[in-house]
């Protein structure tokens, strides 16, 4: 398809999304859309974006909005880009019309937070995100869904209630699924996490099974089906506080790179495969090393730009 299919195809989905009639049907027809080639994408991007344009806020502050001419052929550099005209035109009319309706960024959003950093993040709906340390999620919000991928890290999600439109935070190949609730969940490494809810009832799929959990339950998941375990208090917030109950090396020196300025790197070996039992504080990064090669005699060294463990 031509571009100027691709993006009258493109300017087509952005008109229907923000109409209030949208349903489940035309959601996977646009995600089928948006997946078949990576210019919808592209297109669908570019489109969203003029409407978050101070272009368009201007036109829609205008009282009385004076439609443009159109010019009786667009020079040559601006043959690319004849759409943009019509766009444009069409942008104040459509303004008033669009005034009570939520603009959806189709687009994901990446937030992320800093070493030791506790970000609290309060998403378009309502919902609100707190990220620990060295912590990401991409947020993605649709008129029929709300998804939100949590890339690194731990984060506390309170979610705003809405039956139409399911809110999913996935980690890697996990999904959970909720509608209004309070859950943490930690990332600890691929396929491998925890989850504590506080309040309200989550859905988690991973694989072929299903599981539900309830407020005051944890789950766990590490490299299998998921689990439930007993909630821990440090798994309902982030915490600078890591209760190791016979647990692998590698869970702490993640926690310990929520609060380090540099990577940490478990080399292979007897640390690779070592297990620690203990209360530590891995806000204090080179006191929980101390305490590692003390205890459990590893080697720890620190370099300028890493920090190997072994």
């Amino acid at each position: 398809m031509s571009t100027d299919g691709i993006t009258a195809e493109a300017a087509m989905w952005l008109d229907r999304m923000n109409r209030p009639a949208f349903d489940s049907a035309d959601g996977r027809r646009f995600d089928a859309w948006m997946n078949t080639d990576p210019r919808h994408r592209e297109a669908f991007a570019e489109l969203a974006a003029i409407w978050d344009s101070p272009e368009l806020a201007e036109a829609c502050a205008s009282p009385t909005p004076t439609p443009m001419a159109a010019p009786a052929a667009p020079p040559p550099s601006a043959r690319g880009h004849r759409w943009r005209r019509p766009f444009a035109i069409g942008a104040a009319a459509a303004c008033a019309a669009l005034v009570p309706l939520l603009v959806v960024p189709a687009v994901p959003r990446q937030y992320a937070s800093g070493p030791g950093e506790i970000r609290e993040v309060v998403l378009a709906d309502g919902s609100t995100v707190e990220l620990g340390g060295n912590s990401a999620i991409d947020v993605q919000f649709l008129p029929w869904r709300r998804k939100v991928a949590l890339d690194n890290g731990e984060a506390r999600f309170d979610i705003a209630h809405d039956a139409h439109r399911p809110f999913t935070v996935t980690v890697d190949t996990t999904r959970v699924t909720v509608l209004g609730t309070a859950f943490h969940i930690d990332r600890m490494g691929p396929d491998r996490m925890v989850m504590g809810v506080s309040r309200g009832l989550v859905r988690v799929d991973s694989g072929n099974a299903t599981l539900a959990v309830a407020a005051n339950q944890a789950v766990q998941l590490m490299g299998g089906a998921p689990e439930r375990v007993m909630l821990q208090p440090e798994q309902q917030v982030s915490s600078n506080w890591f209760v190791a109950r016979d647990a692998p090396l590698a869970d702490l020196v993640e926690k310990l790179r929520r609060y380090s300025p540099r990577p940490i790197r478990i080399e292979t070996g007897k640390a690779a495969s070592m297990r620690v039992t203990g209360r530590f504080d891995v806000s204090d990064v080179d006191g929980t090393l101390d305490v590692l090669k003390q205890a459990y005699d590893v080697d720890v060294s620190t370099r300028p730009s890493i920090i190997l463990v072994r």
